[in-house]
């Protein structure tokens, strides 16, 4: 049998991947499984290891990591799936396809193909939710939603701040979260550039300097801004009949950084975001070749933005 594992949610790809590897090794041990990293192999080689039989057990499988970097390998696809003895598992592991592609195609055509799309914001709370119950915890979907606002929409990061909150706690809380987990620096520019389109100065600056007590540095702050007006440009620009998750996938974008600059978006017209796009620019081209306190530079745009 092969299968094929795709998609950019890395986290459900790679609890798959795990799973599939446990199974194999409880059923048949642990000499039979190999991986394969497509970088330290050429293709000849490849087709022999995939269709030489199992050496001692019944069964063999062989995981091949981003095998599309294997020079001529999805010219030979075709052929490798028919040769392939029932006595072969093969996992064909590829994080990133062009879905334009006949690769992509003949995949979904001649294998058991599973796709691991990144989650939006109402399926990652879900997620959380159900996760919790795995864990012997209870997690409502308004804090579960807390979550991912505070700590962002990684799940590596949010199923260990889960498995923390869920030892402390059978019973996980907003004031549990608050305990014990920090917001992250990419989560608080999103509130920061709501805060500031939306005209609370105060605020912003506060949440500007909240991440300079936690030591990120101006440099930082000053590159995720930037990201975070261009994701808001490519919202104010996309075409109307485009959906959020339509965006993320053109853009190679999390769906919850397309719903965050959204929700951004309103507060600001197209000619103020390019305005203040070509302000930042401009404050990193002068820290760059000027001596400026780029701490100031950026307090002030922050005013600046929150007055357009």
């Amino acid at each position: 049998m092969i299968r094929t594992l795709a998609g950019s949610n890395t986290f459900l790809l790679q609890r798959e991947l795990q799973k599939i590897s446990s199974d194999f090794v409880a059923a048949y041990g642990d000499f039979e499984l190999e991986r394969i990293d497509a970088e330290n192999i050429k293709l000849s080689e490849l087709q022999a290891r995939l269709q030489s039989l199992p050496f001692f057990g019944e069964k063999k499988c062989l995981i091949v990591d981003r095998p599309h970097q294997i020079d001529g390998f999805s010219e030979v696809l075709s052929q490798i799936t028919s040769d392939i003895s029932d006595n072969v598992d093969i996992v064909l592991v590829e994080p990133s396809l062009d879905k334009r592609t006949r690769y992509y195609k003949d995949l979904k055509k001649l294998t058991q193909f599973t796709e691991f799309s990144d989650l939006d914001e109402p399926a990652l709370v879900q997620w959380l939710v159900n996760q919790a119950k795995t864990l012997g915890a209870t997690l409502s979907l308004a804090d579960a939603r807390y979550l991912v606002a505070r700590v962002g929409a990684n799940q590596y990061g949010l199923f260990n701040e889960l498995e923390k909150l869920a030892a402390y706690s059978s019973t996980i809380t907003r004031q549990s979260i608050d305990l014990l987990s920090d917001p992250t620096p990419q989560t608080s520019i999103f509130d920061l550039l709501d805060k500031a389109f939306s005209g609370d100065a105060k605020r912003a600056l506060a949440l500007y300097d909240d991440q300079r007590s936690q030591k990120v540095e101006p440099q930082i702050i000053l590159a995720m801004l930037a990201r975070q007006l261009h994701t808001v440009a490519l919202i104010k620009t996309a075409p109307v009949i485009l959906s959020d998750n339509d965006i993320a996938k053109d853009n190679k974008l999390h769906p919850f950084a397309v719903k965050k600059a959204k929700e951004s978006s309103r507060h600001i017209s197209t000619p103020q975001l390019m305005a203040k796009i070509t302000e930042l620019r401009d404050i990193d081209r002068q820290q760059k070749t000027k001596n400026i306190s780029l701490d100031d530079a950026l307090r002030y745009f922050l005013l600046h933005l929150s007055i357009v």
